[in-house]
């Protein structure tokens, strides 16, 4: 008599539960696709519920070339960012193109997963029905479903309408409104764009400096440069030298934008913090409607002072008339019995973080299988790559399969809980090491008056600005630019021993702003370098802007500075 093929629920039907689906079945598991939606697809198909979903105006970011399943193309009429409708088509496409709509049960809400050790199995919990028993799960409800939404003073107070961006979904809505965009993001930008025309006013909010770069670089979609040989090199690069692979990643995203845009320095946008910890923003419009005025860019909010008031970081006050929480989402893994939750043993370095924000750190080998069942399961949804989820998901429910099928067998436990503890302590290193520094008197006043820090550590760089007008621990503009360009090098090397650094001969990046560029101004730049730097040469980007700070600001210096040493005394 034939053996029965194992049972395996996935739940949730976006592109990661379809995908694994597809290809379990592929190697003769029988699967059961469950989703509590009416439809397929996620976040992509768009819907005016308070779901998290896509605008009808959404452009995907990466191109269709590098967001495709492997083994299933867009059509050759597609655009290559194409609006998200046209993914939504290909993906019902993908599921009738394999034929498997009839493993799918839609509109059906999974109250609980829990373990049966007695049986062997797992067993789903249906709303309005018997429980269903299986032999493997894959958790594919992702990472997009509980909204995060960071807690701020006085909340309470405000009396206009607050919503996280899964609830955005018609601009129009907001006709005549002054909204608050809160958090420099994909989401951010997409939803700040889309109120342009329909809002009277809308301000973007940042709490850290991003990069932005466009879809396309001369007419050709920026992935299309990154070939496989160039990732795989690029992997292994990172593996053997992490440090150097950020900083040498960082600068190439960096490039990217300043052959791209002008950004200006009262955007806010400069220093972005690594792109290992926040993704670059890819939007052609965000930077021109920044340009235009359509958009303003503002630092954090500080507090609600008011009904419709709210105070930012640099005292600045603002009457609105909406807040939007475009700051992202938290995994839930809610539906999991606690015994088997991955996040109920967080690692506590992680906890302690800084950049973790409170969000949990589930413990998960490969980011995929879990430590307590590994062999009956896995998650999907727990990567943060910077590529798209469809080829992501689409490998990882390939190892999945073989994995189970017992074609590629799994490390031992002991084994797969040391990778694990390492991830996690390299994770949770990169995250700790966000520390903002001061120097003291005037440096001390200007962090309590505009809220900024004169020196940001992000691992083992030291991000930075050097301010022209600070003399002698005094508050001084110099009267001339050449003035002021000596007394910014003075002050970023104070600042970045401040830090605990050892000053310019550190600096391996320079970006420099003025009001005028003369030959006098670059000679004197020179100098500095000279003075400064005599051992070792600088990238340096020399811009030119309208107007900085103030009026009697003609430069400032931002510089980024490699200090290992002091990364590992923190």
């Amino acid at each position: 008599m034939d053996k029965q093929p194992q049972k395996v629920a996935v739940i949730g039907l976006g592109v990661a539960g379809l995908v694994a689906v597809k290809n379990l079945l592929e190697v003769g598991f029988d699967v059961t696709g469950f989703e509590r939606s009416e439809y397929v697809g996620g976040l992509w198909h768009y819907t005016e519920q308070d779901k998290t979903s896509v605008l009808p105006s959404t452009i995907i970011n990466i191109s269709k070339e590098r967001a495709a399943f492997t083994d299933f193309p867009y059509p050759d009429s597609t655009p290559s960012h194409c609006p998200s409708a046209k993914v939504q088509e290909y993906i019902e496409s993908y599921v009738d193109h394999f034929n498997f709509r009839d493993k799918l049960r839609l509109g059906v809400s999974v109250e609980k997963v829990r373990r049966d050790d007695a049986g062997n199995r797992w067993v789903v919990d249906i709303q309005g029905s018997e429980p269903e028993y299986f032999d493997k799960v894959i958790m594919a409800t992702g990472g997009n479903n509980r909204p995060h939404i960071p807690k701020v003073e006085g909340m309470d107070k405000f009396e206009g309408e607050v919503l996280h961006s899964r609830a955005f979904k018609r601009p129009e809505l907001f006709k005549g409104q002054r909204v608050v965009v809160v958090g420099v993001s994909n989401t951010g930008a997409d939803t700040a764009a889309a109120l342009c025309g329909h809002a009277e006013k809308v301000w973007l909010s940042r709490s850290h400096g991003v990069i932005v770069i466009p879809r396309k670089r001369d007419g050709i979609p920026f992935d299309h440069t990154l070939t496989a040989r160039t990732m795989a090199f690029m992997g292994m690069f990172e593996s053997a030298f992490p440090r150097l692979y950020e900083l040498i990643f960082n600068a190439i995203c960096k490039k990217m934008q300043d052959n791209a845009f002008k950004i200006r320095p009262e955007w806010g946008l400069s220093p972005a913090i690594s792109v290992l910890h926040a993704l670059p923003v890819i939007s052609d419009n965000l930077i021109p409607l920044l340009e235009s005025g359509d958009i303003t860019s503002v630092p954090k909010i500080k507090r609600v002072t008011g009904p419709r008031e709210i105070e930012l970081t640099d005292g600045t006050r603002l009457d609105v008339d909406t807040i939007i929480w475009c700051t992202g989402y938290e995994a839930d893994f809610s539906l999991l019995d606690p015994s088997v939750d991955p996040t109920r043993n967080t690692t506590p370095k992680w906890a302690e973080a800084i950049g973790s924000r409170g969000k949990p750190l589930p413990r998960l080998y490969q980011n995929v299988f879990s430590l307590d069942y590994p062999d009956s399961l896995a998650f999907m949804g727990n990567l943060l790559v910077a590529t798209s989820a469809f080829p992501i998901s689409d490998i990882c429910t390939m190892a999945i399969a073989q994995i189970w099928k017992g074609n590629s067998p799994l490390p031992s436990i002991d084994e797969m809980n040391r990778a694990t503890d390492k991830h996690h302590e390299t994770i949770s290193g990169k995250m700790s090491q966000l520390k903002n520094y001061t120097y003291e008197g005037v440096g001390e006043f200007l962090t309590n008056y505009l809220n900024y820090a004169q020196a940001v550590r992000v691992g083992d760089q030291l991000q930075l600005s050097g301010g022209c007008f600070i003399k002698d621990g005094d508050l001084v503009f110099a009267e001339t630019q050449l003035e002021q360009i000596d007394l910014a090098f003075e002050n970023v090397d104070k600042a970045l021993k401040a830090a605990g650094g050892k000053g310019w001969e550190q600096v391996f990046r320079v970006n420099s702003y003025h009001t005028e560029i003369t030959p006098e101004v670059g000679q004197r730049m020179a100098e500095n370098y000279k003075k400064w730097m005599p051992n070792h040469k600088v990238i340096w980007t020399q811009i030119g802007v309208r107007q900085l700070g103030v009026p009697t600001m003609y430069c400032e210096i931002e510089v980024s500075a490699h200090d290992p040493e002091g990364a590992n005394k923190e």
